[in-house]
């Protein structure tokens, strides 16, 4: 009787803690993680002293515990791989920028308008072409008076030979504006 007795007021005092903590904790944010907690604690609390006049001899906190580290586990390595592609593109962000301002700088410099770049930089680790930039795509926007082919070789040249492309992985597409 005392068990019981004993077993009811640990599961009180555990919901009057956890209500505490639920209170004091300032962010809605961590609320369901803290209930999902509460919750494991709160089966473990009811069914361990069953469990034990039941004959068996396994202690299921240790079952929890071990499934909840797992789950705890998996979560973190889904937000390691989420933080990890983050951080993967705004590297590639910040190598890029330079790059398409150097071009727009260019085609300023040589009386066309610099609209849009696209460039593809090669992200695969086990490529000898790591980290290179493999592919420029470039919009500009020049007069009508000026020679389209004309414009378009000299782009490609120039960034054939500032970035150490092939002519083929260079494409220049140009809008007349008049």
């Amino acid at each position: 009787m005392t068990e019981l007795v004993s077993w009811i007021k640990n599961i009180a005092i555990f919901y009057i803690v956890a209500a505490l903590i639920l209170q004091l904790i300032p962010g809605k944010e961590y609320h369901k993680y803290i209930r999902v907690f509460i919750g494991m604690i709160t089966i473990i609390l009811i069914v361990n002293p069953l469990s034990r006049i039941l004959g068996n001899k396994e202690d299921l906190s240790e079952y929890f515990k071990s499934n909840y580290n797992l789950q705890m586990e998996d979560e973190l390595i889904a937000e390691l791989e989420i933080m990890g592609e983050l951080r993967e593109k705004a590297i590639l962000e910040d190598y890029i920028l330079p790059v398409q301002n150097n071009i727009k700088k260019y085609t300023d410099s040589i009386g066309v308008k610099y609209i849009d770049s696209i460039i593809t930089v090669e992200t695969d680790e086990r490529s000898e072409d790591f980290g290179k930039i493999t592919n420029i795509e470039l919009m500009v926007q020049c007069d009508y008076t000026q020679a389209d082919e004309l414009i378009e070789i000299e782009i490609k040249n120039y960034l054939v030979n500032f970035y150490n492309l092939e002519k083929r992985n260079i494409n220049v597409n140009i809008s007349n504006s008049g």
